[in-house]
Formats: C-alpha cells, sequence, structure tokens
C-alpha cells in the first residue's frame, strides 16, 4: 500500500479567473505517484481585491490599497503550510488597467504615474504589517507563514507593451518581490516572452495582417497548463531532494548480510584455492582441473542465485515491498 502525502500550492493573484483556473488544474482529481508516495495536491488562492482611497475624482490617478476582506484568505495560505508559491506581480483594478493600456499605445508610461495604482507583492506586505485593523496574532501568522516562506516561489508576470517603464525590468521586479518574500527561492516567468514570444504573436498595434494572441479569457488557461508542469517538477525535485540516499529500515541487519556473504565467498575460495594447489604439486592434474572447472560452475550459478536473493532482500530491506 502506498504512503500517503499532501503537496500545497499557495496562489495568490487578482484576477478571479487565474485563481479558479489554477485552482482546477492544479488540483484536479489525480495524484503523482513518486516512488511508493501518492503525492495529492491542495490549492489555496489568495484574490488579491484592490480599492480606491478617494482621494482624487477619477480612479486613475487615484490611490488605491488592499481590501480588508482578503486577509481571511491570506491567513488560511499561511496556516496551510504551503510548499510551493505561485504569484502574480501587478495588483490593479481593470478599469485603472485599461486606462494605461491604452495610453501606453500612445506614449511611454512611466513608474510615477502607476506608483500607488499598480500594487506589487512588497506593498501587499506591507499593507499587512501597517494595517491596525488586522489582529495581532493573524498578522504575525501572515508574516511568518507566507512571506516568511523559504521554498520556491514563482513569480509571474505579463507586461503590455508601452509599460515595461512601469514595471520595471525583470530584475527589479525580481528584487521588489524578495522585499516581500526574503527567505524564497524566487524564479521569474515572463509570460509575454515565454508564451507570446514578445511582439512575434502580441504585436504592439494589432491589425489584420498581425493580431494579438493574448487573450483575457484563455490567458489564465495558458497560466494553468504552464503551471500545471511546473508544479510536476517541483514534486519530483522534492522528493528526489529528501531521498538522496538510499535508506534501508534495519541497517545492522543488512551489513550483516553482505559481510556474512563476503565471508563465505572469501572462505569457499581460500579452501578451493589451496585445494588446487595440492593436487598441482602432488601431479594430480586431472583432480585439479575438475576442481577449477567444478569450482567454476558454481561460482556461476551461485553468483547469479545471490544476485537475484540479495535484490530481492535489500528491497524489502529498503521498504519497496
Amino acid at each position: 500500500m502506498k504512503k500517503q502525502q499532501t503537496f500545497t500550492v499557495v496562489v495568490i493573484d487578482d484576477k478571479d479567473k487565474c485563481c479558479e483556473q489554477l485552482k482546477n488544474k492544479l488540483r484536479g482529481s489525480r495524484h503523482i505517484i513518486v516512488g511508493d508516495t501518492a503525492v495529492s495536491i491542495a490549492v489555496e488562492t489568495v484574490h488579491v481585491r484592490v480599492r480606491r482611497e478617494e482621494k482624487a475624482e477619477r480612479p486613475e490617478t487615484d490611490s488605491w490599497t488592499f481590501q480588508n476582506e482578503m486577509v481571511s484568505q491570506l491567513l488560511v495560505a499561511a496556516q496551510a503550510k504551503p510548499h510551493l508559491l505561485i504569484v502574480d506581480y501587478i495588483y490593479i483594478d481593470d478599469q485603472v488597467a485599461k486606462f494605461f493600456k491604452e495610453k501606453a499605445k500612445k506614449t511611454q508610461v512611466d513608474k510615477e504615474e502607476v506608483h500607488t495604482r499598480a500594487l506589487t507583492p512588497y506593498d501587499l506586505r506591507k499593507w499587512v504589517e501597517d494595517c491596525v485593523e488586522i489582529d495581532s496574532g493573524d498578522k504575525t501568522k501572515i508574516i511568518k507563514g507566507l512571506f516568511g516562506f523559504n521554498g520556491p516561489l514563482y513569480l509571474h508576470t505579463y507586461t503590455p507593451y508601452g509599460l515595461d517603464a512601469a514595471a520595471g525590468t525583470i530584475t527589479e521586479r525580481e528584487r521588489n518581490t524578495s522585499l516581500a518574500f526574503p527567505s524564497a527561492q524566487i524564479t521569474v516567468i515572463d509570460t509575454r516572452s515565454e508564451f507570446f514570444n514578445n511582439d512575434q504573436f502580441d504585436p504592439p498595434h494589432p491589425d489584420e495582417k498581425s493580431r494579438s494572441f493574448y487573450d483575457k479569457d484563455y490567458y489564465p488557461y495558458q497560466l494553468a497548463i504552464f503551471f500545471d508542469q511546473v508544479l510536476q517538477k517541483e514534486i519530483y525535485k522534492q522528493a528526489f531532494a529528501s531521498n538522496r540516499h538510499v535508506r534501508l529500515i534495519r541497517t545492522s541487519y543488512a551489513v550483516s548480510i553482505i559481510c556474512a556473504v563476503g565471508a563465505a565467498v572469501g572462505f569457499a575460495s581460500s579452501w578451493a584455492g589451496g585445494l588446487i594447489l595440492e593436487f598441482l604439486r602432488s601431479n594430480r592434474f586431472v583432480e585439479a582441473v575438475f576442481l577449477c572447472v567444478l569450482c567454476l560452475g558454481s561460482m556461476l550459478i551461485a553468483g547469479f542465485s545471490l544476485t537475484m536473493w540479495f535484490e530481492t532482500l535489500m528491497k524489502r530491506l529498503i521498504g519497496e515491498e
């Protein structure tokens, strides 16, 4: 009977469809078999929600922060003890995002324009740390259990044409995210490059000859397919890292068997060699040749039998049977 193990993934994204597609695809109904262990996947999602601070008349010129309603999701994710994090880089209102995308088609958008409007994982951590409405005990659990995560974190980021300067370089995004998750091993996935080869399949000015293959409804499914492969890789990688050495159930018994077999082979070889040498000294060549042939045949048969028996025995000792 196979052992059971749960591999927990936490998804942090501001798009509800991305959360839904990733959760459904990664969790599914399957088990991943790793040796004698059946690994089931649990997925917790944090749907990041932003709200206006109502300091300006227009949403694209207003400051934005996070909604308090998402604290419960952050707390559940922190207590889930994740093995893998999948994190979106930008959290922005749909209307504000549309405004800046349209503007970017005409002119470059800089960081100051999107500051406090396009939020990042670091802004999320700072909000948790500074929010007086979050219970201090819950705040500690979220900071330690989620932002203190020390495993693999995959940061995915899609940057439309003209917004590169506002979002920052890939290195800057990684550095910014490391301020939120200082202990995590961060891998940045530039999805515009990975999924669309930049301008080739996502041109800045699509027309009849060169249309964009980016679709806001299909993109979440692309993410889910991509991270399903990442998930399987991480499960096997972590399993390999935790089982780098063969572990015997009864080590002393195994060592005793190895020593006994080695001693028996040494004794038999010594005895047969001494007897053959005695025959040769007595000019009993026929007996010497016969004993040599007999020893050779016996060693071949014994070697094959012992190997098969030893393999079966060792499988039991390392728990494969």
